[in-house]
């Protein structure tokens, strides 16, 4: 667990760094704060609402965090939205999960690793 928060920091190291040396797509406006901030509240929410889905005997927990996650690359920069998905993602498990330190470790790994891959 600890291998994969050690991982995601790894990730999103290189994709911050990797976001401020090119050029960003076309079409981005600069933003205030307030946009990072909108997402920050949409991450959180992306997280903590989901759907059981039911495949036989067994049930899933799907989330809407991937959506959030599209949503916010279209209006914001590469840098940005990993920010603030870490920020969001980590009040999530931490304040409203209440996860033990090890498995908010795991989770936000998991998700830098995953985003900084798709950016």
């Amino acid at each position: 667990m600890v291998l994969t928060g050690l991982v995601g920091m790894a990730s999103v190291s290189a994709a911050y760094w990797m976001s401020e040396r090119l050029t960003p797509p076309l079409g981005i406006p600069e933003t205030g704060p307030w946009l990072p901030a909108l997402f920050v509240g949409l991450t959180f929410l992306g997280q903590v609402t989901y759907v059981r889905v039911r495949h036989g005997n067994t049930t899933e927990e799907l989330n809407f965090l991937e959506a959030a996650i599209a949503a916010a690359l279209l209006t914001m920069g590469a840098h940005e939205v990993l920010l603030a998905g870490l920020i969001g993602i980590s009040i999530a498990e931490i304040h409203l999960r209440r996860r033990e330190p090890l498995k908010v470790v795991f989770n936000v790994g998991s998700w830098a690793t995953s985003a900084s891959l798709m950016l």
